[in-house]
């Protein structure tokens, strides 16, 4: 079973997509989890992050199993725009 990790540092966070068929798509933020949903053909996650003070972002996460474009977002712009299939 694969696990796929993607990271970025986004505005001095540290983002980190985890993917795998066993446990869906997480989202975390400096080490937290924000948000997992289960492996299914399209996943959607987003939260809200503040970086400085009252600055916040909207952060959105993308999956298609079929294509295996995985796309996340702030505040609607991409920041990180990968392919991730995923093999038993």
């Amino acid at each position: 079973m694969s696990i796929e990790e993607r990271s970025i540092n986004f505005q001095g966070k540290d983002i980190v997509l985890r993917l795998s068929l066993s446990d869906g798509l997480s989202l975390w933020v400096e080490g937290c989890l924000r948000k997992q949903r289960s492996f299914a053909d399209q996943i959607y996650l987003w939260t809200n992050v503040e970086l400085d003070w009252e600055q916040h972002r909207y952060l959105e996460v993308y999956y298609q199993a079929e294509t295996g474009n995985l796309k996340l977002t702030a505040n609607g712009s991409t920041i990180l725009e990968d392919k991730v299939l995923l093999t038993q």
